[in-house]
């Protein structure tokens, strides 16, 4: 938008649909058992968000070359519910949709330097979402994994060569 300010924004639209499941036989004396189907058919493909959005907003900060180069990054993330494993089996088979705030500060060649440095902040506004259903619910267990809270951390670095 200006010499300062950069906007990127991305967008994927997913309507999957399984039209048919073809499992092949097992050979006659195998030790494995059948797979266990994460989809079936006519359900969405698993783990495939319908909509997913990225808007990034990036501040180049006007600051004198000798100081190096200074930007401020925030990113807002939303993902579309989900369907993680099939619908029969466990009633907790769709993941609710999400949103995710992230905020970086960068220096780089601080001082003109070899360092860099930077502060970073994730999951802002510490959302809790669900990443992962595992399909056990008809075995009287479900399980899964929940989304990374937020975090704080700070990144530094050294670069080698010219």
């Amino acid at each position: 938008l200006t010499d300062n300010l950069i906007l990127s924004a991305s967008y994927a639209y997913l309507h999957t649909h399984v039209d048919e499941l073809v499992i092949p036989p097992l050979p006659p004396d195998t030790v494995f058992s059948a797979p266990s189907l994460t989809t079936a058919a006519g359900e969405p493909l698993s783990f495939a968000p319908e909509n997913k959005l990225v808007l990034t907003a990036t501040y180049l900060l006007p600051v004198p070359s000798d100081l190096g180069s200074m930007r401020f990054t925030t990113t807002y993330v939303f993902t579309d519910e989900m369907q993680a494993v099939s619908e029969e089996s466990s009633a907790l088979a769709t993941m609710p949709d999400y949103n995710l705030l992230n905020l970086n500060f960068a220096w780089d060649q601080i001082f003109n330097s070899s360092i860099d440095a930077s502060v970073f902040a994730t999951n802002v506004t510490d959302e809790e979402y669900v990443t992962y259903v595992n399909g056990l619910w008809l075995y009287g267990l479900e399980g899964g994994a929940v989304g990374i809270p937020r975090m704080y951390g700070v990144r530094i670095r050294y670069n080698f060569g010219p």
